[in-house]
């Protein structure tokens, strides 16, 4: 499995991106949070680094929009005495350092993540022979590939991430269309197009992929 890094903004970013880059590691240059899910999706991220250094965000806030999405590694490199190591646990880091810190101790840190790879490496959701592959960006139905455009993908997987749970036109199009927002028309022809492709194959889409009028779209898992 690749393993390839993304780092989220800070003063620092760029500090990071040479070094990990000059320790063999596959990066990405350095994002804005709201480019990041664009980012992490497009591009198969396995692990994202934040540095808080300069960012308005809070970094809890960050990780928990990643953590909608993804289960990347998260490491936080914090320079905020005010931030609690606790909070951004909790919220989906795997790992939050503060500065100063060891150039060593990141990329020991790193590798030692890494090195779980093999427990994670399968990022299958599986329901009634329906079977997205999160890190092929594929969905297929009794083994049989769906042809989804990767915009579909990342629809069906934001609602499949979030089972039972109403999500709004608005989240949907906020989490996925980061820097040029579509209407809430084109994302129904979105929705229209997955459930026909879907339909097709003989999966009760209709079933679990339901429209809440006037809310949202919902991912219903029971049944």
């Amino acid at each position: 499995m690749m393993k390839k890094i993304l780092i989220i903004g800070g003063d620092k970013g760029y500090y990071w991106f040479k070094l990990l880059k000059r320790n063999g590691f596959d990066c990405i240059e350095p994002v804005n949070p709201k480019d990041m899910i664009n980012s992490i999706i497009s591009q198969n991220i396995t692990m994202v680094l934040i540095d808080n250094s300069s960012l308005k965000l809070k970094v809890e806030d960050i990780c928990k929009e990643i953590r909608v999405v993804s289960s990347v590694f998260l490491v936080v490199i914090s320079n905020n005495t005010n931030d609690s190591l606790v909070s951004i646990l909790k919220n989906g880091a795997d790992i939050c350092l503060k500065e100063p810190i060891y150039e060593e101790e990141l990329l020991a840190r790193i590798n030692s993540l890494f090195r779980t790879l093999p427990k994670v490496k399968s990022e299958v959701y599986t329901f009634n022979h329906l079977q997205l592959e999160k890190s092929k960006h594929e969905l297929t139905y009794n083994k049989k590939l769906i042809p989804l455009s990767q915009i579909e993908i990342k629809i069906i997987e934001l609602l499949i991430n979030n089972p039972n749970k109403v999500l709004t036109p608005s989240s949907l199009i906020n989490r996925i269309w980061t820097n040029k927002p579509i209407s809430q028309q084109t994302l129904r022809s979105y929705i229209r197009n997955i459930r026909d492709k879907i339909r097709e194959t003989g999966f009760p889409i209709d079933k679990h992929l339901e429209t809440i009028w006037g809310v949202g779209y919902i991912w219903k898992q029971d049944g």
